[in-house]
């Protein structure tokens, strides 16, 4: 399902203080994957985030597709 060097746009389900929960939308590549776990790396993270794509917090991963179009 996943690849290891892809960036993906993962949706994730985050506790609001005081509201309802919402879904966040991240960009991530797939550093390691074992099981249902996989590490995940953004520039922008502090650091490495653990992913439990197992957990219910977990809603879908979408691929990134990063390959430019050709000119016609």
């Amino acid at each position: 399902m996943f690849e290891v060097g892809r960036e993906y746009v993962f949706h994730i389900i985050v506790d609001s203080p005081g509201g309802p929960a919402g879904v966040s939308e991240q960009v991530w590549e797939v550093q390691e994957m074992e099981g249902t776990l996989l590490k995940l790396y953004n520039p922008f993270a502090k650091a490495p985030e653990i992913l439990n794509i197992a957990s219910s917090r977990f809603v879908k991963a979408v691929l990134l597709d990063r390959r430019q179009a050709r000119p016609a």
